[in-house]
């Protein structure tokens, strides 16, 4: 009996042994599944702040003085004061998809810019007039950083444009291809520019010396096409503004660009990124230096 007992005992034991390894064997291993990395943008992997395309953002700007030439010079007994450039984004506005299955967006930013000055009535003897260089907006992918070439447009013709990314070509945009995830977008960029000055007001005068002050007003309005499944869109604006030394500094590379590349028909074909500088390889941006919102958080008028 106790015999039959063991055996009983047994044999239950080893069914019980073998299906727990039936089991064991077709639990699956967790360890080989594994999730698939997702790439990270241009902007997540700089830690780039994206802003609210709401509020009203300043960009320090430095006035000068240009002779009749439009050269800009120094006359003595002519100071002008620091100021700053204030920018408001509004009225975006979406299209219908057109034929080859794009979007155009458009927006407008106002930039308003007063300035002061004193002149000692004593010393300056030339002709000069005030003057001052608009900070204006760049416009870049959120995926790769790269900036978009732009077609800027006067429409008073009344702005000079150093930017080796306007094309001056015969189309109504300047395009970029951004690659992106396997998928190529071709992005398309126009600005058009507004500027006036208010007018000279004489507001003091103590002993000769006089004191003057004028705003400059600027519209300009932009419109960006692009595929309609592509939402990338990002605008910046430089933190480090505008003087006299930057605007010499910047037509001087300007020019050498152009230059150096005259006989070269592909010449426009450079991109950077907007951490990069435009003009020296060598050179970086913080993350810090730009202001960058998305395009699409612009409200409507």
């Amino acid at each position: 009996m106790k015999k039959k007992i063991i055996i009983i005992v047994f044999i239950i034991a080893l069914i019980i042994a073998i299906i727990t390894g039936i089991i064991l064997f077709l639990k699956p291993n967790k360890t080989e599944t594994k999730e698939p990395e997702t790439k990270k943008s241009y902007v997540e992997e700089k830690s780039i702040e994206i802003l609210s395309a709401s509020e009203t953002y300043e960009i320090p700007v430095k006035p000068y003085a240009k002779d009749a030439n439009k050269n800009i010079v120094s006359p003595d007994g002519v100071n002008f004061e620091d100021t700053k450039a204030s920018f408001k984004f509004y009225d975006y506005k979406a299209s219908e998809v057109n034929e080859e299955g794009n979007v155009t967006y458009s927006f407008k930013y106002d930039v308003e810019i007063p300035i002061k000055y004193t002149v000692d009535t004593s010393k300056v003897n030339e002709k000069w007039s005030r003057s001052l260089a608009l900070p204006m907006a760049a416009f870049f992918d959120f995926y790769t950083g790269d900036v978009y070439r732009e077609k800027n447009v006067s429409l008073d013709n009344k702005a000079t444009f150093y930017n080796i990314n306007n094309l001056n070509n015969n189309e109504d945009m300047s395009f970029t291809t951004i690659s992106w995830d396997n998928k190529e977008y071709k992005i398309g960029v126009r600005t058009e520019i507004f500027s006036k000055w208010d007018g000279v007001q004489e507001i003091g005068n103590a002993n000769g010396i006089k004191t003057f002050a004028d705003t400059q007003r600027a519209t300009i309005n932009v419109l960006v096409e692009a595929p309609k499944d592509y939402n990338g869109a990002m605008i910046a604006l430089y933190k480090g503004g505008t003087s006299k030394e930057r605007v010499e500094f910047i037509k001087q590379q300007y020019n050498k660009y152009i230059e150096e590349h005259k006989n070269d028909e592909n010449y426009v074909d450079k991109t950077y990124k907007i951490l990069d500088n435009q003009y020296d390889e060598n050179a970086k941006y913080g993350k810090d230096e730009f202001y960058v919102i998305r395009l699409t958080d612009v409200k409507p008028e």
